[in-house]
């Protein structure tokens, strides 16, 4: 969701090689940071956090294992089981990059939940788990809740009374994820950039491993 960018006017005056192969270089060193980019960030998510920050925690009903529930997983075609303390684990799996040429800008690419790889539904999923919002809980809802707090009360599970909500709507609170992790990362991905820019017009090979951690 968020660019990155460099300046083209700046390397092209740094550079004396022709624009091809300033053009052909920027593209490789895009393209194998924006992958790198988009790995840590899907690394990040899993572990519950993004950059700096860590992920508010999953209410006590979301954690139960009563309320796992099985996914499609975005890559292979499994199931897979969430988590059960991992908030947003799911989403890492519809984290994206993309690269688009633009002349005005050496090195462009966003990275988050973006490519017509992507639904509409799962971006705005995305942004919603970001932004944060307030669902009422129907009577339909808190039957069910109640429901599984009958089981659980049986089977003498002290989570049950988790189950018998009174409230009227469900908080969930905001968890940003893009703008998190470019104000932590931003530098370094500006810098490996021009980094592996470099590289090229020397014609070295670029590694795809990931970034370091200052």
């Amino acid at each position: 969701m968020s660019l990155i960018m460099m300046n083209y006017a700046q390397f092209e005056q740094e550079w004396t090689h022709s624009t091809k192969a300033i053009d052909k270089a920027a593209e490789s060193a895009v393209k194998t940071v924006a992958y790198k980019t988009m790995m840590d960030l899907r690394r990040d998510i899993r572990q519950g956090r993004a950059g700096g920050n860590t992920f508010a925690p999953l209410r006590e009903i979301s954690k139960h294992p009563a309320m796992r529930q099985s996914f499609w997983s975005a890559g292979g075609g499994k199931y897979t089981k969430i988590p059960r303390n991992k908030p947003l684990w799911t989403l890492s799996k519809v984290t994206r990059y993309q690269v688009s040429p633009n002349r005005a800008f050496l090195f462009a690419y966003e990275v988050g939940f973006v490519g017509p790889s992507i639904s509409r539904n799962w971006k705005e999923i995305a942004m919603r788990q970001q932004a944060g919002a307030n669902y009422p809980v129907s009577a339909a809802v808190r039957k069910k809740l109640m429901q599984i707090g009958a089981e659980l009360k049986k089977k003498k599970d002290p989570k049950y009374k988790y189950f018998f909500i009174q409230a009227k709507q469900f908080s969930l609170p905001a968890r940003d994820i893009i703008d998190s992790y470019l104000a932590t990362n931003r530098g370094n991905i500006l810098a490996l950039i021009r980094q592996r820019f470099e590289m090229k017009l020397r014609g070295e090979w670029i590694s795809q491993g990931r970034m370091k951690r200052p």
